[in-house]
């Protein structure tokens, strides 16, 4: 699979939850950011840097996906462990802090 396929998984799992994926240009703000998941108005969404290389942003959206419950949604079988390996990572992340 490669990241062009990898992006398009992801973004549909994304979309059955009902979270939208933009893609923006992060540069010239103000303020440091990076990408991830915000919530706008009660409705979450998945903000990806589009200068990005696809596997960081695909990187990015397994870690959003991952605080989600996938039970009912259809991976593919490789889609679903880059999901759990970033979601095992974030936590990692979270003790560390």
């Amino acid at each position: 699979m490669n990241d062009e396929e990898l992006l398009q998984h992801l973004e549909s799992i994304a979309e059955r939850l009902d979270l939208t994926v933009s893609y923006v240009e992060f540069s010239g703000a103000d303020w440091r950011t990076s990408s991830g998941m915000c919530r706008v108005k009660d409705e979450h969404r998945i903000l990806i840097d589009k200068r990005l290389p696809a596997q960081e942003q695909a990187s990015a959206i397994c870690k959003a996906l991952s605080t989600f419950d996938l039970e009912g949604i259809y991976c593919p079988p490789r889609v679903r462990e880059l999901i759990e390996d970033e979601g095992s990572s974030l936590k990692e992340e979270r003790i560390h802090d």
